[in-house]
């Protein structure tokens, strides 16, 4: 896989891990959903700057650890599990938001 690849991937990668972040406080503060991943909830129940640490630092180390084995094949597989999980996420978030 070319570094280009990679690089994309990773980019939608933070891209999804981003709208997540904000769909979230979004719509806990709203009351239109709680967040379900305990040790998330943890860190959101101690307030919104926790989580945001917490979340962007994950994903850097995530990220981190994806660019330097990058020519594995395992790489690709699992960035691609990320960005899958990212995407079904986002569209339960949005029949959430939408009131569905």
């Amino acid at each position: 896989m070319s570094d280009r690849t990679v690089k994309i991937g990773l980019f939608v990668l933070i891209l999804l891990n981003i709208i997540d972040l904000v769909s979230t406080i979004a719509l806990v503060s709203l009351g239109m959903a709680e967040e379900i991943n305990p040790l998330m909830k943890y860190f959101l129940d101690r307030g919104v700057l926790y989580f945001i640490l917490v979340k962007v630092v994950a994903v850097a180390l995530a990220t981190y650890v994806f660019w330097k084995f990058r020519q594995r094949m395992f790489t690709a597989w699992a960035v691609g599990v990320c960005i899958l999980g990212y995407s079904i996420l986002m569209m339960h978030m949005c029949n959430v938001a939408s009131g569905g």
